[in-house]
């Protein structure tokens, strides 16, 4: 006897389903970390160009020995011709300069996370 039947059953419609919603979740969950790799990526690229900013802003006047200055990035440092994507990063920065002995650290950290996992720290020899 020759069955003849229409359609799908149940079951293999159900295990269809099943793979096309693995296939997709792995591929949105794939979107979101490579999202929030380029995130850090302009997050530090924003604080390194920061750095070297409040580093030439105080290039002739290195702070005293233990004295700690510190702020905004935005306030320190000019930012009307960035576009505004590049503002919004930049308004959230702030940098610490830091002098003992003969060593100047430049801290660059997110205000927006308390406190900054990843702040970008640069030590130079003076």
């Amino acid at each position: 006897m020759k069955s003849s039947r229409e359609g799908f059953s149940l079951v293999e419609v159900l295990i269809a389903v099943t793979l096309i919603a693995l296939v997709l979740g792995s591929v949105v969950a794939s979107n979101v970390r490579l999202a929030e790799m380029n995130s850090r990526a302009e997050v530090q690229t924003a604080q390194a160009s920061a750095a070297e900013g409040i580093a030439q802003l105080y290039v002739g006047d290195v702070p005293a020995d233990g004295e700690v200055r510190s702020g905004r990035v935005s306030t320190a440092l000019p930012l009307r011709a960035m576009p505004e994507e590049d503002k919004a990063i930049w308004n959230v920065l702030e940098y610490r300069l830091q002098r003992s002995g003969n060593t100047l650290t430049i801290e660059i950290s997110r205000s927006d996370v308390s406190p900054d996992p990843n702040p970008l720290r640069i030590e130079v020899g003076l």
